[in-house]
């Protein structure tokens, strides 16, 4: 093996940089470094002494390795680094319920990185942690993701990743690189190949030694087969033995492990074989079973292999190199390898071991040889597609379709290989889909695979046919499964709600799921369709409201995602029903951390702010959105569609340069896709451009919001308040006559949908069209309105405007009081824009506004105070990190950003500067 000390010297300044590394980590600086070269360039030998050097700094060590077995086994490298820890080999402290001491087993790939990621950082807290990964070009791509989800978030922590890997162009190692510092380790010189021959075979002549390094390239494991063979053959290191040096070189390694195992047993020689074929770290009694010899053979053939240069001399089972296992495996004939899989295969399978370590192996085995591997491989591809591994799931699936199977096993088979390859957006999938519906003779399984195969038939513009598919399913199961059926007539109304010519029939299916007691998952979620389908078509909100409740009942629910709840939330908070919806997604983002589900975490987060943004609560909808965005990032997504509810919150600020920022981050300056999610951000942009003195882009913006947002919706409420800011905006450009029509549009969707809301904003409309005394009682009337609403933002403007009409019809006596409060109320919002113009006014009726004083903790961000309530609360910078889905280092820097405003120096003085700490339920400060 490549462990010589000669190489280990010439590698002095990979081993210095290496140390740096450690010795960041341990002083939490975590960082990550890839060592890449050749095989046997010697980067085994390199993390073998990054081990040894970590241990010495009281780093606790993990280690895992990658085999080409092993790459269709998900996870598998990173069940090997955490396997000692699941097994209880070392206590974790301050592990929350949701994150035990051990690896996690979680529902998709993101939460099972999410996961593995806080173990880490929590064993980590415990003991500085160096994990080590070798040969991760044969790692499974979930794991490599893993290593590479850790990797980019590794600042603050006391965690050193370093990972060795052949160069070569895998997705993942491609981006680790990004991250990862990167050494090369070169290849021997010509002084360590003199030196290192000379310990091998003595004294040796410089053209001997000129030989070697030339035939190797100084590859030290190359140099250290060809020392071997050379003293297997009794050869000198003479000048004239130098010119058959090249019979001895690397290409040959195959023949010489070929001619090693000729000088062995037979017993010897079916041990390695089946060590090739279980790969290394296999235990000596499984080796021995699949190469059918007894125990105390199977020793004597392990000894017999060690002295051989084959196998190390250690248990379990590993080989010299990996090129010395490749080199055995190379020797197998076809069919002999599958013979031997099928052993192991079925070995593994009667001791009960894991599906995904049996399945590796009847991948490898012919069709028909191990009884139940159709079951095992499907079981095999369900473990990888829940992973987020679905391209490994699709392998699987092939494979046990070339089983011999019944009817019924291949139906299921080719549905859940049509699954996973629309998953992955592949062709074949629909006609996979379309053939296991038609072989499926239950009905019941004919209609759990009725979504899917719609799924696949809806981008080839099938959405006739793809209801007529539900329809006959539901019918199918109505009697006996009435919740399937009713998620049925659901998922047909979501997949064409968006499609105006198809929305008499989607009305009709979400009436048939709402006849029942809205006590099941799917009709719950089809009140929440209908209560938004009846709202986007002009019905009152008294009607529609009971509906969305009706959908949120059971709030508690462990439902898939806060998607199940969206419809009813935008159906509350359009009719400013804020506090249910307000409960409702506090909810699900604490469901979020529990599950450890970032995505789901930031899509909660998202409307919360949108419900903060109706109270016009702007510095909390700032820092709501920013956490949902930095959970989204954390988490692998991308948060385009977010960034309008940030872009709206620093608008409604006067922030435009941080709002134009925002928009430029997004890269849609120009065309924005035309995909319900995106809309928001062309209202946010149109209002920016407003604000920013270009009401004409501005404009053009706002009406293609509206076109998008009234898409088959006669008198769809959502909206009112583009309406509104489209009259002032018509009005600035001089264009009355448009402004006076969108005006009576926002007064008759109002009117339609009832709340003191939408009916103020229809006052506020009209008013701004009047002038005089009609101008002032347009404006008292919205301000009525407007005042039994929780929008306070709303208010303030309709405060505003009435004191502004006040005092230009010479009554400035009557104008002070509102403009006062608007004041007062724009500052509690940190309405900038809207305080500015009621303290013009104000200054303008004579009066003399007083000056806000802003303490230190005013100066705090929103993010800034939720995170130090959480430290002055004891919770540990790894707590916060946990609960807000944000690096560790984010929290550290918000926490010295707190500190510097608030003028301390640590934790301990931190619950006096905040007034104490807030109360879970009530909110108010306990000191």
């Amino acid at each position: 093996m490549a462990d010589d000390p000669v190489p280990l010297l010439e590698r002095f300044a990979e081993l210095d940089a290496l140390g740096v590394v450690l010795d960041r980590a341990a002083a939490k600086c975590g960082g990550a470094v890839l060592v890449e070269g050749a095989a046997g360039i010697g980067k085994s030998s390199l993390l073998a002494a990054v081990a040894a050097g970590a241990a010495e700094r009281g780093m606790r060590v993990l280690r895992a390795r990658g085999t080409p077995l092993e790459q269709a086994f998900t996870f598998g490298v990173s069940d090997q680094l955490f396997d000692r820890v699941a097994a209880g080999a070392w206590p974790v402290r301050h592990l929350t319920p949701s994150a035990g001491a051990q690896a996690p087993a979680p529902t998709d790939e993101l939460a099972a990185c999410h996961g593995l990621y806080w173990l880490s950082v929590q064993l980590a807290d415990v003991q500085p942690l160096c994990l080590l990964v070798d040969d991760a070009h044969w790692a499974d791509e979930p794991s490599l993701r893993f290593v590479d989800f850790l990797a980019r978030r590794l600042d603050g922590l006391a965690i050193a990743v370093v990972v060795a890997a052949r160069g070569g162009s895998e997705e993942t190692l491609v981006t680790l690189r990004n991250e990862a510092r990167v050494l090369r380790p070169g290849p021997l010189s010509k002084g360590a190949v003199v030196e290192l021959v000379g310990a091998t075979l003595g004294d040796a002549d410089v053209a001997f030694c000129q030989a070697c390094h030339e035939s190797t390239g100084g590859n030290p494991f190359l140099l250290a087969e060809t020392l071997r063979e050379a003293a297997g053959r009794g050869l000198s290191p003479s000048a004239g033995a130098a010119s058959v040096v090249g019979q001895l070189d690397a290409p040959r390694v195959t023949a010489a492990v070929e001619g090693r195992l000729r000088g062995v047993s037979a017993k010897a020689v079916a041990v390695a074989h089946a060590a090739a074929i279980l790969q290394d770290g296999c235990e000596l009694r499984l080796a021995a079973a699949v190469a059918q010899v007894d125990l105390a053979d199977g020793e004597e053939a392990a000894d017999e292999l060690a002295r051989a240069a084959i196998l190390l001399d250690e248990r379990p089972l590993r080989f010299v190199h990996p090129l010395i296992g490749a080199a055995v495996s190379r020797s197998l004939t076809p069919g002999h390898r599958a013979w031997l899989h099928e052993r192991a295969g079925r070995l593994l399978a009667d001791e009960g071991v894991d599906h995904r370590r049996v399945a590796a192996h009847l991948l490898n085995a012919e069709p028909g040889a191990v009884e139940g591997a159709a079951r095992v491989l499907a079981a095999a591809a369900r473990s990888a597609r829940g992973l987020g591994a679905t391209t490994v799931a699709v392998g699987y699936l092939e494979r046990a379709l070339r089983e011999p199977l019944d009817e019924s096993a291949r139906a299921e088979l080719l549905a859940a290989l049509g699954s996973s390859e629309l998953a992955l957006g592949r062709g074949e999938a629909l006609a996979h889909l379309r053939e296991a519906h038609d072989r499926l003779i239950d009905p019941v399984a004919r209609a759990r695979l009725a979504p899917e195969l719609v799924r696949a038939m809806l981008p080839g513009d099938e959405a006739g046919e793809a209801l007529a598919v539900l329809d006959d399913a539901a019918d199918a199961v109505r009697g006996h499964d009435p919740e399937l059926a009713a998620g049925l007539f659901a998922f047909g109304a979501m997949i064409t709600e968006t499609r105006p010519e198809l929305q008499d029939r989607v009305r009709d299916r979400l009436v048939r799921v709402t006849h029942g007691a809205g006590t099941t998952t799917f009709e719950r979620i089809a009140f929440g369709l209908l209560a938004r389908h009846r709202m986007e078509r002009g019905e009152p909100a008294a009607v529609v409201v009971p509906l969305a409740l009706r959908a949120l009942q059971d709030e508690t629910e462990a439902t898939r995602s806060p998607l199940d709840f969206l419809p009813a939330v935008v159906v509350l908070v359009q009719a400013d029903e804020l506090d249910v919806a307000a409960r409702v997604l506090r909810g699900q983002r604490e469901t979020a951390v529990r599950r450890g589900a970032p995505s789901d975490f930031a899509l909660a987060s998202a409307l919360e702010t949108a419900v903060r943004l109706k109270q016009g609560a702007l510095r909390e909808a700032e820092g709501t959105v920013r956490e949902a965005m930095e959970a989204a990032e954390f988490g692998g997504w991308q948060v385009g569609a977010m960034s309008s509810v940030l872009m709206l919150s620093l608008v409604l600020q006067g922030d435009l340069v941080g709002a134009e920022t925002a928009l430029q981050r997004t890269g849609l300056t120009g065309a924005v896709p035309n995909f319900r999610p995106y809309t928001p951000l062309l209202e946010a942009r149109g209002r920016l451009r407003v604000a920013a003195g270009a009401p004409r882009e501005g404009l053009e913006d706002l009406l293609e919001t509206l076109v998008r947002t009234d898409a088959g919706r006669s008198l769809n409420p959502v909206g009112l308040d583009v309406r509104v800011l489209v009259v002032r905006t018509r009005i600035i450009l001089g264009e009355e006559g448009a402004a006076r029509e969108m005006a009576r549009d926002v007064g008759v969707r109002a009117r339609a949908w009832g709340t003191p809301r939408a009916l103020g904003l229809a006052y506020s409309a009209a008013a701004l069209l009047e002038r005089g005394v009609r101008r002032v009682d347009g404006f008292s009337e919205a301000e009525r309105l407007l005042r039994r609403t929780p929008d306070r933002l709303e208010h303030a403007g309709a405060l505003t405007a009435l004191g502004s009409a006040l005092r230009r019809a010479n009554r400035r006596a009557e104008a002070r009081p509102p403009l006062r409060a608007a004041l007062e109320l724009a500052r509690a919002c940190h309405a900038w824009p809207v305080a500015l113009e009621a303290e013009a006014e104000l200054k303008a009726t004579g009066a003399r506004p007083r000056k806000v004083i802003r303490t230190g903790v005013d100066e705090l961000t929103p993010t800034e105070r939720r995170i130090a309530d959480q430290a002055a609360s004891g919770a540990s910078n790894a707590e916060i990190a946990r609960t807000l889905f944000v690096a560790v280092k984010t929290v550290e820097m918000h926490l010295s950003s707190a500190y510097r405003k608030l003028d301390i120096g640590s934790r301990a003085d931190l619950r006096d500067r905040l007034g104490g700490l807030p109360d879970a339920r009530s909110g108010e400060r306990v000191t």
